[in-house]
């Protein structure tokens, strides 16, 4: 549902990932639904969750944007490329230790 690319916040210098959704305006409900999930996870705050900084809209690029904490790791299809598929078991295991408080 998008692309996340790591940047650098000049104003508070500070690394963030920016998740770029594309085309989000042919649809206005998708836009809204973003901003709306934008907005409740910018009120969790959790070592567990990465925390969103800001969301807007780029008018030049018709693409709309999170910003958010950086978390360093590796991606999914980083893991998957080196250890293949993930057992279901070992999936379900990631839900809820996200989910802690």
């Amino acid at each position: 549902m998008g692309t996340v690319w790591r940047a650098h916040d000049q104003n508070l210098d500070r690394p963030v990932a920016v998740k770029v959704i594309a085309n989000l305006a042919e649809s206005p409900e998708a836009s809204a639904r973003l901003r709306r999930e934008a907005r409740s996870a910018a009120r969790l705050s959790s070592p567990h969750i990465a925390t969103v900084y800001d969301h807007g809209h780029d008018s030049d690029e018709d693409t709309d944007y999170v910003v958010m904490e950086l978390v360093p790791g590796k991606t999914l299809r980083q893991v998957v490329a080196e250890n293949g598929p993930q057992q279901p078991s070992d999936v379900a295991r990631w839900g809820p230790r996200s989910a802690k408080r």
